[in-house]
């Protein structure tokens, strides 16, 4: 994703734990985010409901996100 896009989370490829740990960050299935900063290295920030969250590299891999119509796996 590119800086200001949004997209739908539609699954998170991850086991029980990560799961878990991203619901608590309030990112579920549904949930609509925006990309604001990443490269190829290092962390990813996103909005989503009001906020921003600074996700590992690693973890956001493991997001599957929708935008306009085509499935991407990474936040």
């Amino acid at each position: 994703m590119k800086p200001g896009e949004r997209a739908r989370v539609v699954g998170i490829r991850a086991g029980r734990g990560l799961v878990e740990r991203l619901s608590a960050m309030g990112i579920t299935p549904g949930v609509m985010i925006r990309f604001v900063r990443g490269s190829q290295r290092g962390p990813v920030i996103v909005d989503l409901r009001g906020g921003r969250v600074i996700l590992g590299r690693g973890m956001a891999e493991r997001i599957e996100v929708e935008q306009q119509g085509e499935r991407t796996r990474e936040a």
